[in-house]
């Protein structure tokens, strides 16, 4: 029912009909999950944090859950704080394109290009109709084959590993923020 009523655009009704249940089972994950939807679909970002996190602690495995506050942390400017979640996710459905493109958009804001395209490429293996997926991996791949400018690449050796970098965190944020939407209600 809250969920319904948070479809409808009624989010208070339907938080209040979360809380309330709440009141009733505490410790209940679904819930906490739903009322996190709920609280994000209102631009309550730091409400959602708080019950996915809930949800993470009352439920080990809850994908979902883990997803959406990874998700939660990497658009709201703490992906490294998102980078144990995404993994997590994969350890329970590693074919998650969600979870694969959270990485793949991590890695590339961290430069380390390489493993973006690996993420990447497993995200569209996984999901082949995600044009948002495609469009951010060619994305990366004209960042990589631009040389020159602020975003370009630079090729350094670690190691033995020649290791392909971008310069500085150039992966536009608005392309994180596009990619690996939260999962919805459950």
């Amino acid at each position: 029912m809250a969920i319904a009523l948070s479809e409808m655009g009624l989010r208070a009704d339907a938080e209040e009909a979360l809380e309330t249940a709440l009141r009733h089972d505490p410790d209940n994950p679904a819930v906490w999950y739903n009322l996190g939807v709920v609280r994000e679909h209102a631009g309550n970002v730091s409400a959602a944090e708080a019950a996915y996190r809930k949800t993470c602690a009352l439920d080990p495995v809850h994908p979902s859950a883990r997803l959406n506050l990874a998700v939660l942390l990497h658009k709201t400017g703490h992906p490294d704080e998102a980078l144990p979640y995404y993994r997590q996710v994969l350890r329970v459905r590693p074919r998650d394109d969600k979870a694969l493109a959270g990485l793949a958009v991590y890695y590339a804001q961290k430069g380390d290009v390489d493993k973006a395209a690996h993420f990447f490429e497993k995200a569209l293996r996984a999901n082949p109709g995600r044009d948002d997926l495609r469009r951010a991996y060619r994305l990366l791949r004209e960042q990589q084959a631009t040389p020159g400018d602020q975003s370009s690449l630079r090729r350094h050796q670690a190691g033995n590993t020649g290791v392909t970098k971008l310069s500085g965190s150039s992966f536009p944020a608005s392309v994180a923020a596009g990619v690996g939407p939260a999962e919805e209600a459950a």
